[in-house]
Order: structure tokens, then C-alpha cells, then sequence
């Protein structure tokens, strides 16, 4: 299973967010968001910094922007993770969400939130236990 998460993570065609891959404790939120970016996209990390603070302050997040990870929430975690993985422009993969934010009810929930921060439709796919299946449709109605 190890092998597998490993390739899966070097696969260069998505960005994984997962409990296994951390975020880096002595760099500060923002670090950790452009981190890739660093490495990707030179050219505009102040653009893609500027897009981060406005990102985070769209979920009321923007006093964690020099905090470092340990000082922040799970969910706080989860979305600065999520902005990591959206600026290295690749699909968005995210293992096992329901582990990482165990409050959110449906993953639609979680899309929903992450369009809100980013003010555009990405497409996020998750891998998670069939246990969870239900979380995932979309149709399903509330219990009474």
C-alpha cells in the first residue's frame, strides 16, 4: 500500500491532499500554500500570493496567513492544503476528506466551500472507504 501511495503522489498529472503529506511546520501558511509554486511558476508567485491572501480571506481565514500549521484547526489545515494543491494547476485529488474535516456532512459540502474560496467551478475528486459512499451522492435527501 505504501508503493502505491508513493507512485500515486509522484504521478504528475494530480495534486493529492492528504493527512499523509503535511504541511512543512517551520514555513508559515502562506509559505506553505506556494510552496510548489516556488518551484512551478516563478514567474508569479507575488500574483498567486496575492490569490492565496484574498482566497483565505474569502473562508475568514486570513489572520492564519503567518501562522504556522500547528497553530491552525483541522479544517483551517484542510483548505490551506486544498489552495497548496489547486496553484500547482493540476487535477485536485483528495484522499480519504471525511478523516481530515470528520464535522462536514456530504462532500458536496466541500465543494461547495472550496468554489466559494476560489470564486470558480474546479472539479475535486476524492478517494475514501465505501463506508462513506452515501457522503458522496449528490441526489440523496436528507433524513427525516
Amino acid at each position: 500500500m505504501e508503493e502505491m501511495r508513493r507512485n500515486f503522489v509522484r504521478d504528475k498529472r494530480f495534486a493529492v491532499v492528504s493527512l499523509w503529506l503535511p504541511l512543512m511546520a517551520n514555513l508559515s501558511i502562506i509559505d506553505n500554500i506556494l510552496l510548489p509554486s516556488y518551484y512551478l511558476d516563478t514567474d508569479n508567485i507575488s500574483t498567486l500570493k496575492y490569490q492565496a491572501e484574498i482566497a483565505l480571506e474569502r473562508l475568514d481565514m486570513a489572520s492564519i496567513t503567518h501562522k504556522r500549521y500547528h497553530e491552525c484547526s483541522d479544517e483551517m489545515i484542510f483548505y490551506t492544503k486544498i489552495l497548496r494543491a489547486y496553484f500547482t494547476k493540476r487535477e485536485i485529488v483528495i484522499i480519504e476528506p471525511f478523516l481530515q474535516l470528520s464535522d462536514v456532512e456530504t462532500f458536496a459540502m466541500i465543494e461547495d466551500r472550496v468554489e466559494f474560496m476560489l470564486q470558480t467551478k474546479i472539479t475535486l475528486y476524492a478517494i475514501d472507504y465505501l463506508v462513506n459512499q452515501k457522503r458522496y451522492d449528490k441526489n440523496k435527501e436528507k433524513d427525516a
